[in-house]
């Protein structure tokens, strides 16, 4: 590996101590007071944890970076610091050495690696450093024997968005680097603005859809488990893009001996119950119980993406880390939702109309639209799930991106969608349980949609109609 803790703590902790003679009441201790300052992100570490050696003392920076220890044995100590922040970007410890003098206390001024340092440690062969350059690094294991793994192919894709002043165009560049005899890979120049995509490729070995976003640090690491279960039978070919990464695909149901269990809860601590957990790059989903709980089992192993989601809450998404015949225990804490400003809503009693429109039209279809009622939807993983069985849609997923086409005479196009009679998208449908549905209608053309559902800015293409329970009065 190019870049350790050790080879570069010398280097990045600046400051010299200096020595105030301060009254100090127990014989033979000292004590040590400073302030710390986060270099990546540019202002004082917070939250970290301050261990000096042969010493139980800790101290925890305040908001504004500083510590305070006393009663320390006087002797030559280490102190070191550290914060779930800096685990992430591999900067697991941090420390120096400092001289501890009986009565008297040593002021500290510490600092984190700035940028411009990590980047000359891990890409001294990538020159250029942008203000939008950001770094992504860590290691590829086989998940089954933890084995690191040299020469995997590591794609970190990203959207970028270019205007002349007179035209905006959008391209996805892509970084492509292979890991080196240790395993270890270092994307270097990616953005750190925008949100990176991840694909990994080794041989049979392959790891689920990946997600990174850098944040103000612009450095992040990232080891990755690969395994031959997410390298399944594809339903649509493995393509490739003209920037040489491989787009995602559309993979049939990817399945192993792994199990998620986990407990989702809200930003107070208390349970959620009946949130929607998926892990796309398995094609499956759950939801969790009254109190909070929810198992997957038959899960391939590899590092993979969880999203949760719950009406009233926001979303969130996380990475799991898989290995064959063992299960991971995790905890969701859903961040609170966005609230917008109260409104009042009225006309429940249309919305029952409406329904109630629903059920008379499956009645008397002619074969004119699919419907899917209550009884078809019980069981199912989520609404999407529903949809493929209806013959005349393809459902496909990308990461969490989920599309829906309608399919006539081999040419694809993209329905209007309709949740309780307003316009509205899969994102949306996608919160809802199947449980939550009172029925589905399907509608493949402009010439068999009912006339309320072709609205302003309607295509031909045809609409999905969604009712739900909630809506029912």
């Amino acid at each position: 590996m190019r870049w350790t803790i050790a080879g570069v703590v010398g280097v990045l902790l600046a400051g010299s101590p200096s020595f105030t003679l301060t009254p100090v009441h127990a014989q033979g201790t000292g004590r040590v007071r400073g302030a710390i300052f986060d270099s990546l992100s540019s202002r004082p570490l917070t939250g970290a944890t301050v261990l000096i050696s042969g010493s139980e003392r800790i101290g925890v920076t305040d908001d504004r970076g500083r510590f305070d220890i006393d009663s320390i044995a006087a002797g030559k100590r280490t102190l070191t610091f550290s914060t779930p922040s800096l685990d992430s970007l591999g900067l697991f410890t941090l420390g120096r050495d400092v001289v501890i003098v009986a009565g008297q206390t040593v002021d500290l001024a510490l600092n984190t690696p700035s940028f411009a340092t990590v980047w000359k440690s891990l890409c001294p062969r990538t020159p250029s450093l942008r203000g939008d350059s950001g770094i992504v690094y860590g290691s590829i294991i086989n998940a089954a024997n933890e084995q690191r793994l040299e020469g995997a192919r590591v794609f970190v894709s990203w959207f970028a968005i270019a205007s002349n002043g007179t035209k905006v165009s959008m391209d996805r560049p892509v970084s492509a680097v292979r890991t080196d005899s240790t395993g270890n890979y270092y994307a270097c120049g990616v953005s750190a603005d925008m949100m990176l995509t991840v694909d990994i490729e080794a041989g049979a070995l392959a790891a689920g859809i990946a997600e990174v976003q850098l944040g103000a640090s612009r450095v992040s690491r990232r080891d990755f488990l690969v395994s031959t279960e997410l390298r399944t039978p594809l339903a649509t070919p493995r393509a490739t893009t003209r920037t040489g990464a491989p787009s995602l695909p559309v993979s049939a149901r990817a399945r192993g001996t792994a199990t998620l269990r986990g407990l989702v809860r809200d930003a107070r601590g208390a349970p959620v119950g009946n949130a929607l957990v998926t892990l796309p790059s398995a094609d499956t989903s759950a939801r969790s119980d009254a109190d909070g709980r929810f198992t997957v089992g038959l899960l391939p192993a590899g590092s993979q993406l969880v999203r949760v989601l719950r009406l009233g809450h926001g979303p969130l998404t996380a990475q799991v880390d898989l290995r064959p015949n063992q299960i991971v225990d995790a905890l969701f804490d859903l961040p609170p939702a966005t609230v917008l400003p109260k409104v009042n809503v009225v006309a429940d009693r249309e919305v029952g109309l409406r329904q109630r429109a629903f059920d008379e039209r499956r009645g008397n279809s002619n074969g004119f639209g699919h419907y899917i009622d209550a009884t078809q939807l019980r069981g199912q993983s989520d609404v999407t799930t529903s949809l493929r069985t209806v013959p005349s849609l393809v459902v496909q997923r990308r990461g969490f991106d989920t599309s829906v086409m309608i399919m006539r005479g081999g040419v694809g196009c993209t329905p209007t969608i309709f949740l309780d009679g307003r316009r509205s998208s899969l994102d949306e449908l996608r919160v809802y349980a199947p449980s939550d549905m009172y029925g589905i209608e399907v509608y493949n053309s402009a010439q068999t949609t009912p006339s309320e559902f072709i609205t302003p800015g309607f295509s031909n293409c045809g609409v999905i109609v969604v009712w739900t329970k909630l809506g029912r009065r």
